[in-house]
């Protein structure tokens, strides 16, 4: 028999701004934490200036386990990206990170906004 759940809870949102000024190839950089019991389940990055290296610009968002779990989006056009819904339930309070791969760019903007819930939590009941 399945038991009727009468929690709700809003989505959170987090945004965070990247620029070109905070990036290093291959360093990896915690960007917005998340509780334990979360799972992010929307977000897109949106590349407002494009990224001026000289070669690739790719961020893979992901965290301490997974680097990419959340995608790689392009940073070299403007455009939005989706971010890749996986369903992944975080273990315990932990970082989104990011890892630029590419040449430092001179300039460049991003916004990278992630909806999430968490486990377990209740805001008020209904039903």
């Amino acid at each position: 028999m399945t038991v009727k759940n009468a929690n709700r809870q809003s989505p959170s949102v987090a945004m965070a701004v990247i620029t070109a000024a905070a990036l290093a190839d291959g360093l990896k950089q915690a960007v917005v934490e998340l509780p334990g019991g979360a799972i992010v389940t929307g977000g897109f990055v949106t590349v407002t200036k494009a990224f001026d290296s000289s070669d690739a610009a790719t961020l893979k968002l992901g965290d301490a386990t997974v680097d990419n779990r959340y995608g790689a989006p392009d940073m070299k056009s403007t455009g939005l990206t989706a971010l890749t819904l996986t369903g992944f339930v975080t273990p315990v309070e932990g970082d989104i990170e990011f890892t630029y791969t590419g040449s430092v760019p001179t300039e460049g903007e991003a916004h990278l906004v992630l909806e999430y819930i968490v486990v377990n939590r209740a805001e008020f009941t209904q039903g």
